[in-house]
């Protein structure tokens, strides 16, 4: 082992101690008188020596005590001391945070869609150019705000859709919404607040995909009572001179149930068929409501009596007494419909003549959806399919 080595790695104080004892022994030694004998190393000569050697080894390892004098290695002859110099290197570490493609926000240069609608599962059939269009609104709107602005309005023609759009992005929340129009259109569809997220998102092309699935088409309420028909007018020819007339033959047009009071004894009945037409489709939030004339109306005593009985189809869930609705101009619900179902009702009056009057007290019975009369779907402008109506009045 080196004689370096027996010390602590870090000479530095150790070494200034050791050169000072050096410097202090060679003043003693120099200032006291000693015997001096030829042929005798003394002992002020012996102090001296000692000094000097402590005081060189103390200079030494303090200027190299953090570096190290490599005296284990031999030297080669006419060689000078290495001198070792280590260096730590300072390690710094960076840490690189992935981009997270969920929450970042890309730009959506192109805005594509896919449909399915619903029952026939038909990938090509939602959307024309009159009908079926995805909007995008702020998020702090509402589609049903008739003058909310949208930033993209996209048209779905033959189920699909593919539109350059500016203003939106990626990871950012929207109100979206589908208008589906009326009529021969599709029920609207309120997604809420969303926002549009990457992994849908292609940043090759810029374009975002959004699959629009189960939107339904508008079924169409079917006229529920048929004006030739002698069995909707309680099995009677709808002529003038009978019980009841039908509007037709009293002037008063189309699906009008007259009550003949000459003629009645106070209680008659007539029939109405619900139904819906049209392949695949539905009425969402069928109803049969009640109101009265905005012209003639009712003073709510002309009736004592109105139930409903399922004659023979579908079970639409009509109560048996329904004379409630009638004086509260309610509506009766019968849930969301598919086409292709029908239930025929016959509806019994019990009437006190003496309170109607001739050519008033008119009850409108509306056929409608979207649970009341003349509802807004989800954009306040869409009201549906068209309703059938049945007017009830009464004559001489």
């Amino acid at each position: 082992m080196a004689l370096w080595n027996i010390f602590p790695t870090n000479l530095g104080w150790a070494s200034l101690i050791i050169a000072g004892l050096g410097t202090f022994i060679a003043y003693k030694f120099m200032t006291t008188t000693s015997s001096k004998k030829k042929g005798v190393f003394s002992e002020r000569n012996l102090g001296v020596a000692a000094a000097i050697f402590l005081l060189a080894f103390g200079v030494i390892g303090s200027g190299l005590g953090t570096t190290g004098l490599n005296l284990g290695q031999p030297l080669a002859a006419g060689a000078a001391p290495a001198v070792t110099t280590t260096t730590t290197p300072i390690t710094i570490t960076t840490t690189t945070t992935p981009v997270s493609t969920s929450s970042s926000k890309l730009k959506i240069e192109t805005f594509a869609i896919s449909t399915q609608e619903k029952y026939s599962n038909a990938q090509d059939a939602v959307g024309n150019d009159t009908y079926g269009f995805l909007n995008v609104y702020p998020a702090d709107q509402t589609p049903a705000d008739a003058n909310a602005n949208t930033i993209a309005r996209i048209n779905i023609t033959s189920g699909t859709a593919s539109k350059t759009v500016s203003g939106l992005y990626t990871g950012t929340p929207y109100r979206v919404a589908f208008d589906g129009g009326a009529h021969n259109g599709w029920y609207d569809r309120d997604y809420g607040i969303m926002s549009f997220d990457n992994k849908d998102f292609n940043p090759n092309t810029g374009t975002y995909g959004m699959s629009l699935t189960d939107i339904a088409r508008i079924a169409v309420i079917d006229d529920p009572i048929d004006d030739a028909s002698t069995s909707a007018y309680g099995g009677v020819t709808p002529t003038p001179t009978t019980e009841l007339n039908n509007g037709s033959a009293g002037g008063l047009g189309v699906n009008y149930i007259v009550y003949n009071e000459t003629n009645g004894d106070g209680n008659f009945y007539f029939e109405l068929t619900h139904s819906y037409s049209g392949g695949n489709r539905e009425i969402q939030n069928a109803v049969e409501c009640f109101e009265w004339d905005s012209t003639n109306p009712p003073e709510g005593n002309e009736y004592t009596a109105i139930s409903a009985s399922l004659r023979s189809g579908t079970n639409y869930g009509i109560p048996d007494d329904i004379l409630n609705y009638w004086t509260s101009e309610g509506c009766i619900s019968f849930g969301t419909r598919k086409s292709g179902a029908n239930g025929e009702y016959r509806y019994t009056i019990t009437a006190t003549e003496a309170n109607m009057e001739n050519g008033g007290d008119i009850t409108n019975i509306r056929l409608d959806d979207l649970s009341a009369y003349r509802a807004s779907n989800v954009l306040t402008a869409n009201k549906g399919q068209d309703p059938q109506s049945v007017y009830l009045t009464s004559g001489q």
